[in-house]
């Protein structure tokens, strides 16, 4: 009886432990976006913008200001196992890296953090850049990027969060213009980022691209890892429309990727859909229920159909560290759009590629290694299609030779179109000037 009267007790508390473990599910299901939100506050940097320790200021006329330069063996020159580098064709590449600086002890992280900086160099140089250096000449600068905690300051310190994007998209700016320094005026060039330095590609394209005579020479710009809002953004970019098909030129890609999820009730990962809602478009507004574009890198057109594995050329395992990349890995995910903007994956990998997924599924780390092979072949037709429009290549559709083009200036030596396209209109706090070209708002984003 007593044995009978033990196993009854177990039982009861088995049958506790799982009410208890339901319950904390239950919770936990409706409180998703409450807890997330707590979680990610929780790394805002703790001192004020205006306290917190200035880094100097990049010297972009230095080599020293550049995590990456055309001729400069490193990181971002290496190729996956197993594949072949083609002959560079006469395109520039400039890649503006995302959020390496994890910590919460400033604003802005000078450009030698040490963590930061090992995580750019051995990382994000090797994992994202090198797929669109394949095509090109790559410049990356190094800059003030501001602290992953300002993305998620919330509205009581919004505007010390702006305070250090603004400071970080500065330095960008400045980058920018010594990138148009060093470059041959008449190349064509590609802009390319990944989060945070997508945001800041997004704006450098309203301020100092669209309208202008660079908008003529720009490939595309790949502003991945960023919501970009379908309409809003676009609308303000005049001359610059939306990457439609596989080799358009002067266009925008855009795209984040989730696992698919077919089955939610309220749609497609809601808390990062609230979350990012509240961030300004190009317009300053917020883009609230607006849908984000997505570019399917698997067909490179942006509807909903779905694209199967058997488009994707391979992804390439996040690497960080010293060891090279390894071979590519062919079929590895489908993917669709949706319609709220999401690239949904529709085999979403596990393993490796889900070693620093975020919440909700979100394949952010990895928005360019899922389709590190189709990326860096589209990069290249697009370059391709783009020199042969400005008479610089063979046309890649009919093997045509090109007509004659008119001389080139000096290389190096900026045009006359270019020398006022770059350049910060911020002081170091991160201020605008008084009078001087402002980027759109911003606020709190990823």
């Amino acid at each position: 009886m007593a044995q009978g009267r033990a196993v009854r007790v177990f039982l009861w508390i088995v049958a506790g432990l799982v009410v208890l473990i339901v319950a904390l599910a239950i919770l936990a299901a409706a409180f998703q976006k409450e807890l997330e939100r707590f979680a990610l506050r929780q790394t805002v940097p703790d001192v004020a913008f205006d306290a917190a320790p200035k880094p100097a200021v990049p010297d972009y006329g230095d080599d020293a200001g550049w995590a990456a330069l055309p001729g400069r063996p490193g990181f971002a020159a290496m190729v996956p196992a197993g594949t072949s580098k083609e002959p560079p064709l006469d395109v520039d590449i400039f890649f503006v890296h995302p959020t390496t600086y994890l910590k919460s002890a400033r604003w802005n992280a000078p450009i030698d953090e040490p963590d930061a900086a090992r995580v750019l160099d051995s990382a994000v140089l090797k994992n994202q850049a090198s797929a669109f250096a394949q095509a090109g000449a790559i410049y990356a600068p190094r800059y003030r990027q501001a602290a992953f905690g300002a993305f998620f300051a919330g509205p009581e310190r919004g505007d010390e969060a702006a305070r250090a994007l603004d400071l970080a998209y500065g330095d960008v700016e400045r980058a920018f213009a010594a990138f148009l320094d060093r470059r041959a005026a008449d190349r064509p060039f590609v802009l390319a980022g990944h989060s945070q330095g997508s945001r800041h590609l997004l704006h450098l394209l309203a301020d100092h691209v669209a309208g202008s005579a660079l908008a003529d020479r720009l490939v595309a710009a790949y502003v991945v890892g960023w919501p970009v809002a379908v309409d809003s953004d676009p609308a303000a970019l005049p001359g610059i429309d939306v990457c439609r098909t596989a080799t358009d030129t002067g266009c925008l890609i855009s795209w984040q990727s989730f696992a698919d999820r077919p089955d939610a009730e309220d749609g497609f990962h809601r808390a990062f859909l609230d979350r990012t809602a509240e961030r300004p478009t190009l317009t300053g507004e917020p883009r609230g229920d607006e849908a984000m574009l997505c570019t399917n890198p698997l067909s490179w057109t942006t509807g909903t159909e779905t694209v199967p594995a058997t488009a994707n050329r391979g992804g390439v395992r996040w690497v960080i560290g010293s060891a090279p990349l390894g071979e590519p890995i062919p079929n590895l995910t489908g993917a669709r759009c949706t319609r709220e903007g999401i690239l949904a994956l529709t085999e979403p990998p596990g393993g490796d590629f889900a070693t620093y997924l975020l919440p909700g599924q979100n394949y952010h780390v990895y928005d360019i290694a899922l389709f590190y092979e189709t990326v860096a072949a589209n990069v290249r037709a697009r370059a391709e299609a783009a020199l042969a429009a400005m008479g610089g290549a063979p046309d890649p559709a009919t093997g045509a030779e090109p007509a004659a083009a008119e001389p080139a200036d000096e290389p190096g030596q900026p045009d006359q179109d270019e020398t006022d396209q770059g350049g910060s209109d911020r002081d170091d706090t991160g201020q605008n000037q008084p009078g001087q070209n402002q980027p759109g708002q911003t606020g709190p984003g990823l």
